[in-house]
């Protein structure tokens, strides 16, 4: 493969320029700045938040079995994937940081692995080396139509990059999601060697379960794309297909239970909601993307009606719309998919795919998700992988074409492609990021994570405490988030809200004990730290529960309660 790659200049610039573009997203979290007069820990992106989570989960959910929630004291860990969080405390159990884990070392090492493994897959698919170098550029460098929108709003393409879900900056920003696309590819490459030898029932076996352990979406999804092989294997009479079928299903129900605990998970009701086409209707009427406004009338109007071909025919196209601005340039690769279908020269290996990539979009247009309901997008985010291994098919078909004509549309392919990736580089470099951990409080958690083992309570995120603050905010002030936990190392009573309504964890009762100040959610915690921009209530100075000062700063305090 490295001699592969030597022989080939565009592959090398391929490679460095997606390295470049994408751990640029990656490197500079989690690193001392100083900006201004602030200094700290800074954080961009999302990364403020989900970083911070997975934080506060190897540092806290292993220290118990059944795993305990990092945000809410009393409560299991159920309804997660946690491979990830298993893996970073093995790492920090070797002295390896987590913020130099996360943000470094496995980003470097999964882009490593990650393109071995398509270069692999790809040139078992085309030998040629275009066809590489191809797959390898829209896989990295291909965004979405959403630059179509600021151009028309605004006659620029800056800002694009935030309008709609980014393929390319959700493989390092959602890591549990780039990670499972390794095992994914594996399953590809396997099931192209049409073998259903017992070396490779172990392999697809294993890669599955490590999916579901990384993401139940992607699980769902390897499934999809295994019963198509299954059934041809069966139709052609292959041995060890059955126990092909009974070892799958036996992994993937081991993981399910292992990572997911279902039983628990399913006592408040169903994780996913049957609610046909409400995830695709944004796109039409949302002001600031394709905004149909008749359109969206006329749809409310016949959705209180029974079932009939109009109100179809404009979900539809809602779909369609969706589709297009979401996939962008990989909209015409899935075109190509459809073509090869009715032309009926698809392969097996073709067949499997169809059956995941449109599988992974009918689950996202037909089901939202309890909690937070555009979690649904995730099933849509291996569609777009999938479609773009036949993106890369057509434009090594216009490559080869004789006519100039045709040649020149892979110009308009990649033109197409990158005006989204560009803004996303362009404001990747901006300095200072959306947040940061200032150094006053990394100091108290510091003193927090020294004391003896407890419960710890903050005080609610209150988006009006950091309103009139300017970027960088302090992480208190940016967003409900577990930075507490994860610094300090100590289970929170209850913080990151976001993540009990995902987990399915009832929180209620206690945020109406927080919010009212009630001296009863004293007895269960053991410190109270916050930064000083709050002001703790009085009242809960009054409660049998004494609070104790035990230490502090200019930026934080911290209390012992007494009971």
């Amino acid at each position: 493969m490295i001699m592969f790659i030597k022989k080939n200049l565009l592959l090398i610039l391929i490679l460095i320029c997606a390295f470049i573009s994408l751990m640029v997203l990656s490197f500079f979290n989690g690193s001392y700045y100083c900006f201004q007069d602030k200094c700290g820990l800074f954080f961009w992106r999302s990364h403020g938040h989900d970083a911070l989570w997975h934080m506060a989960v190897a540092s806290i959910s292993f220290t118990k079995f059944p795993f305990i929630m990092p945000t809410f004291s009393g409560a299991e860990l159920i309804g997660y994937n946690y491979l990830l969080d298993i893996l970073l405390l093995l790492l920090q159990r070797i002295n390896i940081s987590f913020l130099f884990a996360y943000f470094k070392l496995i980003p470097t090492v999964w882009f490593i692995i990650f393109t071995f493994l398509l270069m692999k897959l790809a040139r078992k698919i085309e030998s040629k080396k275009v066809f590489v170098s191809l797959l390898l550029f829209f896989m990295y460098f291909t965004g979405s139509f959403s630059y179509f929108f600021t151009l028309s709003k605004d006659r620029t393409i800056w800002g694009s990059s935030g309008l709609l879900f980014y393929f390319n900056e959700t493989m390092i920003l959602n890591l549990q999601f780039g990670l499972s696309l390794i095992p994914l590819t594996v399953i590809l490459i396997t099931i192209l060697k049409k073998s259903y030898d017992r070396k490779n029932i172990f392999i697809i076996s294993l890669m599955t379960f490590i999916i579901f352990g990384l993401k139940f979406y992607g699980g769902v999804v390897a499934l999809l794309l295994l019963i198509p092989y299954l059934i041809i294997g069966a139709i052609n009479k292959k041995k060890n297909v059955v126990i092909f079928g009974i070892t799958l299903l036996l992994s993937s129900l081991l993981a399910i239970f292992l990572f997911y605990n279902p039983v628990n998970s399913l006592k408040n009701n169903s994780i996913f909601i049957f609610s046909p086409f409400t995830s695709v209707h944004h796109i039409t009427e949302n002001p600031n993307l394709f905004f149909m406004k008749k359109l969206t009338n006329y749809r409310y109007a016949q959705m209180t009606r029974m079932i009939n071909i109009k109100l179809l025919l404009i979900e539809g196209f809602n779909l369609i719309i969706f589709l297009f601005f979401y996939l962008g340039v990989r909209f015409f690769g899935v075109i190509y998919l459809i073509v090869k279908l009715i032309k009926k020269k698809a392969t097996n290996f073709d067949m499997s795919i169809v059956v995941a990539l449109f599988g992974s979009i009918a689950i996202t247009t037909l089901f939202i998700q309890k909690g937070e309901w555009t979690n649904i997008y995730q099933f849509f985010y291996y569609s777009v992988f999938l479609s773009t291994f036949y993106l890369a098919e057509l434009a090594n078909k216009l490559i080869l074409s004789k006519k100039l004509i045709i040649k020149s549309l892979l110009i308009v392919f990649v033109l197409l492609a990158i005006p989204t990736t560009i803004d996303l580089f362009r404001t990747s470099f901006q300095f200072p990021g959306l947040t940061y951990l200032p150094q006053g409080e990394l100091e108290a958690l510091l003193v927090l994570k020294k004391q003896q083992p407890g419960i710890v309570f903050s005080p609610l995120y209150n988006k009006d405490v950091g309103q009139n603050m300017t970027l960088p905010k302090p992480l208190y002030a940016w967003g409900d988030t577990a930075y507490v936990s994860a610094f300090s190392g100590k289970q929170h009573y209850l913080s990151d809200i976001w993540m009990e309504q995902i987990t399915g964890v009832n929180y209620q009762v206690r945020l109406d004990l927080v919010n009212k100040n009630n001296c009863r959610f004293l007895q269960d915690i053991d410190y109270i730290y916050y930064n000083n921009d709050f002001k703790i209530a009085r009242s809960l100075f009054d409660c049998p529960n004494k609070l104790q000062f035990l230490w502090g700063n200019r930026t934080s305090t911290i209390y012992r309660v007494i009971k």
